[in-house]
């Protein structure tokens, strides 16, 4: 049985407007996410250090899926050079600077959302699009998805 709140279709735009400060929403392209999903992966790269304030990344997996469907609890911000497990995919070219990135998140547990929100139900009824970067978790979306109630991967 999903573990979502089934009125989301109640929502305004303005109801979504605070945010949440530990959780963040960001795109990920569908073969990082499948590769992270299998354990392949075990840290995501970014160029930038997400505050360390932050405990969990939401992942909206971007084009063909389009779907808000993951939830991690990540580890803060590592520079290049401290990542002790080199087995995952990319971490020792993390370590060694070969990436553009220059943090490491890792990836500590990943959960499914049992019920995945498209692009325009996260736009329609949370006032969420994709973002580049990332942006905070709205408060009203943080509470009808709760994490704890979805599906641990790892």
């Amino acid at each position: 049985m999903p573990k979502v709140k089934s009125d989301r279709t109640s929502k305004t735009k303005s109801e979504a407007t605070p945010t949440v400060k530990t959780d963040i929403l960001m795109s990920i392209k569908q073969e990082h996410m499948n590769n992270i999903v299998s354990r392949k992966k075990n840290h995501e790269f970014r160029k930038y250090l997400i505050s360390e304030n932050i405990e969990r990344i939401w992942f909206y997996v971007s084009s063909p899926d389009q779907h808000l469907r993951y939830a991690a609890v990540i580890s803060k911000g590592k520079p290049i050079g401290e990542i002790e497990d080199e087995e995952g995919l990319g971490n020792a070219d993390f370590n060694k600077g070969l990436k553009e990135s220059k943090f490491a998140y890792e990836i500590h547990h990943l959960y499914r959302i049992n019920s995945p929100l498209k692009h325009t139900e996260l736009k329609s009824d949370y006032g969420v699009s994709p973002p580049q970067r990332y942006i905070y978790m709205r408060g009203k979306l943080f509470t009808d998805v709760v994490w704890e109630e979805q599906e641990k991967l790892f």
